[in-house]
């Protein structure tokens, strides 16, 4: 087997320190503490803490120093699946004429997106759509037709049809749109030619990231109600304090390895920055994780790109990577995405394993603990305690210069076994390479 191998960007001090400190929203919580850090001093907590923060102002200052232009994805149309609109405020924004299909400001600070000018799509509105759509209730009977009437009738905005009148034949053209949505379906219609049926979902993108529809949020329950995985979107406005976290980014992502992040970013603004490995490992991967559910832990996360593709098809994860930094941006990431896994700033080999998960991935990261012989006890112990029903395992190449000197340096085939020798697993088969590096499916049985 050919192992020509590009040098692993998580070979970095931060990747090779024990930080056990997860920043969240400016604060830290300490995950899963080893028994050097519960004796540390408090003052060399404090140091952790501080030189975090010192970070994330320097990082702050250089992003507005640099000012450099960006402007994530554009205006231009995106096919999105329904789930990743989480916001309605069409109401809100026909109300402050905040926003017009004719000029809309492309950037735009202040309150605009706080959650009590905000309704979700999953609450009356996606409720709504599937009484009517799926248990045949009359429009009348339900929230969503009662709020409309009650705006109505009290001469507020609605974000869309004004009179009564209006509002039957408004509910009707919905009604049209399934039924040729439903035979289309039936007929074998593309995706495209699907979407090209749809009325386009105006977007806003909230100061975390989260997709609000500013018009035909309709569209959006309506193709959640019927299975219809993708709809015309495009993006009107950006809240100026998401350009400004998008900004931080890039500067960090220049300072890694390359250049560039280490992984594909999910979030719409920040999909086509290259990374320095693409989405084929998660193809390669998928395959192995078509029963779609269960708990999956991904270990050395990075920018947890995994967890979202993962959570994205029913898997309840969890992240762990021991650099603060990255656990920062994992953060806030998840929340731009509307995700909810787990992240754990810490390491590894101090992870007690208390619960036991369905699927590990360990991609490029195991050899990092090879190289010293502490560490390679440590992973050894870690591996007893591991419980899982499989791993999917990505090796390095033996001969990289990384692992000059190294305590011990295995052969992608070694490592295998090294691994089924102090694991619960007990068989392996090779599913794929990227990069030339090879991945392998362990199980338990």
């Amino acid at each position: 087997m050919s192992l020509t191998l590009e040098r692993d960007v998580r070979l970095t001090a931060e990747h090779s320190s024990h930080a056990t400190m997860e920043p969240l929203s400016g604060r830290f919580i300490e995950r899963v503490p080893s028994a050097s850090n519960r004796k540390s001093p408090f003052l060399k907590q404090v140091f952790q803490k501080g030189h975090f923060h010192f970070w994330r102002w320097k990082l702050s200052l250089d992003a507005f120093r640099r000012n450099t232009a960006f402007h994530g994805c554009g205006d231009r149309r995106l096919d999105l699946a329904p789930d990743r609109v989480v916001f309605d405020a069409s109401n809100h924004w026909s109300q402050k004429n905040l926003w017009t299909q004719d000029n809309p400001p492309r950037e735009l600070g202040g309150d605009w997106d706080q959650l009590e000018n905000l309704e979700t799509i999953n609450a009356t509105l996606l409720t709504s759509f599937q009484q009517h759509f799926l248990d045949g209730a009359d429009w009348t009977t339900t929230d969503f037709h009662r709020s409309l009437t009650q705006r109505i009738n009290n001469g507020q905005p609605t974000g869309g049809p004004q009179t009564h009148a209006e509002l039957a034949i408004w509910l009707n053209q919905w009604d049209e749109l399934a039924c040729q949505i439903k035979n289309s379906a039936s007929d074998a219609t593309s995706t495209a030619e699907l979407n090209d049926r749809w009325p386009e979902v105006s977007l806003a993108v909230r100061r975390d990231g989260r997709l609000i529809a500013l018009t035909n949020a309709p569209v959006v329950a309506l193709a959640t109600v019927l299975g219809i995985p993708r709809i015309p979107c495009r993006v009107a406005m950006r809240h100026t304090k998401w350009l400004e976290f998008c900004r931080e980014f890039l500067c960090y992502s220049e300072t890694l390895h390359e250049g560039r992040p280490y992984q594909p970013c999910t979030h719409i603004d920040l999909a086509d920055l290259s990374s320095s490995w693409s989405e084929q490992r998660f193809q390669i991967i998928q395959e192995c994780l078509k029963e779609g559910s269960g708990r999956l832990m991904d270990i050395g996360a990075n920018l947890g790109y995994f967890c979202h593709r993962a959570e994205e098809i029913g898997y309840d994860c969890t992240a762990v990577d021991p650099c603060p930094k990255l656990a920062h941006f994992m953060e806030r990431l998840k929340l731009s995405e509307n995700r909810h896994f787990e992240v754990l700033c810490s390491s590894i080999l101090e992870h007690p394993f208390e619960e036991s998960y369905d699927v590990i991935l360990a991609l490029n990261i195991f050899h990092h603990f090879l190289k010293k012989e502490d560490r390679h006890q440590q992973l050894i112990a870690m591996l007893g305690r591991m419980k899982t029903k499989e791993m999917i395992f990505q090796s390095h190449n033996a001969r990289e210069s990384q692992m000059n000197g190294a305590y011990r340096n295995y052969s992608p085939e070694e490592f295998v076994k090294f691994i089924l020798d102090h694991s619960c697993l007990k068989t392996a088969e090779y599913i794929g390479s990227d990069q030339d590096r090879p991945l392998f499916r362990l199980r338990a049985e």
